[in-house]
C-alpha cells in the first residue's frame, strides 16, 4: 500500500520519471504499471555497468523538487497535508529503517543489524573514518532528530 502510495504522489508530481499505474491490489500484494521496454535499463545496472547518464543530477534534482513541494505543506491544503502526514507516519517500519541506514549504522562500528554494506577491505578505511569524525555523527545525530520530529513533504 505504502509503495503504490508514494509511486501515486510521485506520478502525480512528476509524471515523467515515474510509470504509469495501472492497477493496485492490497490483498495480492500487487502494483500494476506501465511496461517499460528495451531499451530501457533500470539506473541502478546501468551505473553498475559502467553507462553514464549526463543528465542524471539535473533529472533527479528535478524529481526531488517536484516530488518534495507537491507533497509539502506548501502545495497542499493544511488539512491534506496533515492527512498525509498521519498516513506516511503510520510505516513506522520504513521509518525505522531509514533511521537506521540513513542517520545511525554508517555512523557506528557496533551498529544493530542493517542492510548497510560496503566493499571490503577496500571501503574499510573510510567506513572506519565515518566512525571516527565525531562533528559528522553529531551533524546525523541532529538531521536524525529533524527527520524524526519534522514532518514536510514525501522523502
Amino acid at each position: 500500500m505504502f509503495e503504490f502510495e508514494a509511486l501515486s504522489a510521485q506520478r502525480k508530481a512528476c509524471e515523467e520519471f515515474v510509470p504509469g499505474l495501472h492497477g493496485f491490489s492490497e490483498a495480492h500484494s500487487l502494483i500494476v504499471m506501465e511496461y517499460l521496454a528495451p531499451p530501457m535499463v533500470l539506473l541502478r545496472k546501468g551505473l553498475i555497468s559502467g553507462i553514464r547518464y549526463p543528465t542524471m543530477a539535473s533529472d533527479v534534482g528535478r524529481f526531488c523538487a517536484h516530488t518534495l513541494f507537491k507533497t509539502s505543506g506548501f502545495a497542499l491544503s493544511p488539512t491534506a497535508f496533515r492527512h498525509r502526514v498521519r498516513f506516511w507516519s503510520s510505516n513506522s517500519e520504513m521509518c525505522a529503517l531509514t533511521e537506521a541506514v540513513v542517520f545511525t549504522a554508517p555512523f557506528l562500528a557496533d551498529a544493530p543489524r542493517t542492510p548497510n554494506r560496503w566493499t571490503s577491505p577496500q571501503l574499510d578505511a573510510d567506513k572506519a573514518a565515518l566512525e571516527a569524525d565525531g562533528a559528522l555523527r553529531a551533524a546525523a545525530a541532529r538531521l536524525l532528530g529533524r527527520f524524526v520530529g519534522t514532518a514536510k513533504a514525501l522523502l
